[in-house]
């Protein structure tokens, strides 16, 4: 990995054979695909030897390296950096497709187990990182390689080695950084990204910096230490799934649902984007401010405050 004591002996070159079975890996399949760079963040950013602050200047542009790269290319099944891409399949479990044909007319049918793209892409390792949920999000094109096949995700289709056909019934996950149901969208974003693990849970805000951006990007809303200004309301009706854990060190105002460890949950989150812009709320945003720790908006915060008005109800325990 990259730190400060190597960055010379990096920047003259580095042998391939010197690299993790993974790096080597990725870097044939973008020579396969006619690719000339690869952008890794174990090489590409500083890791050790300058007090972080390489991390912090390149965690913000993680938005444009991946929302701009040709395709991503997710280690699934890899547990460490010595685990390659490739794995041979024992035996293939999935189903088939086939075409039917009759006197009358042709018509194909697919036969699969719906598991088999699910196992793939979020039931796997890779997916359980805090940072890996915006590298599934962001770029236009996915290939997912692992112990379960090949698998390829972009804007308009999902398919496999096994089906090249493409799988019906499968969510396209990239509509969640669409903007045209920002509320809604953004409260399953919350859901998902929030069961993700994170070796430093400081890095709770800054590992979804790159998705909030683009939020911005496409509606100028404004941010506040992981919700937004204008759907505040609603936002705020977060609580924690499953058993509550300790509170952790500060790292967001209580108010926000990164303030806290463990998946966040919002109650209304089946609701449309249009029953939550037509639903009546019975509070005030006075005021709302947060400070950011570094030149980055979406990253980490020091401080904020919320002050609402609004009616009180009274509330008195079940006897």
């Amino acid at each position: 990995m990259l730190t400060v004591d190597k960055m010379d002996t990096f920047c003259q070159g580095i042998a391939i054979c010197d690299l993790p079975e993974v790096f080597r890996d990725a870097i044939h399949v973008a020579r396969e695909l006619g690719l000339s760079y690869i952008w890794i963040d174990a090489l590409c950013i500083i890791q050790h030897g300058d007090d972080g602050q390489d991390w912090l200047r390149e965690s913000a542009l993680m938005r444009s390296v991946y929302g701009n790269c040709h395709v991503n290319i997710a280690a699934t099944s890899a547990s460490n950096v010595h685990k390659g891409l490739f794995s041979k399949l024992e035996h293939y479990s999935g189903g088939f497709y086939a075409r039917v044909t009759t006197a009358k007319f042709c018509t194909a049918q697919c036969f699969f187990h719906s598991y088999v793209h699910s196992a793939a892409s979020t039931d796997t390792h890779l997916a359980t990182r805090a940072w890996t949920f915006q590298e599934r999000l962001l770029p236009a094109r996915t290939i997912f390689l692992g112990d379960t096949g090949i698998f390829w995700e972009c804007r308009s289709s999902t398919r496999s080695e096994f089906l090249p056909q493409s799988f019906p019934w499968v969510t396209d996950r990239t509509r969640l950084v669409r903007p045209e149901n920002e509320g809604w969208n953004w409260q399953h974003i919350v859901g998902e990204y929030s069961r993700a693990n994170l070796t430093n849970p400081r890095d709770r805000l800054p590992a979804l910096a790159g998705i909030a951006r683009r939020q911005y990007e496409a509606t100028g809303h404004h941010y506040l230490a992981g919700m937004w200004k204008e759907h505040l309301a609603h936002q705020l009706l977060w609580t924690v799934a499953g058993k509550r854990r300790q509170r952790p060190s500060w790292r967001a105002p209580t108010w926000s649902w990164a303030s806290v460890d463990g998946g966040a949950y919002y109650r209304t989150y089946w609701y449309h984007d249009t029953f939550l812009r037509e639903a009546k709320h019975y509070v005030q945003v006075l005021d709302v401010w947060t400070t950011s720790v570094g030149p980055d908006p979406f990253g980490q915060v020091s401080n904020g405050l919320l002050s609402l008005a609004c009616s009180a109800l009274m509330h008195a325990p079940a006897s």
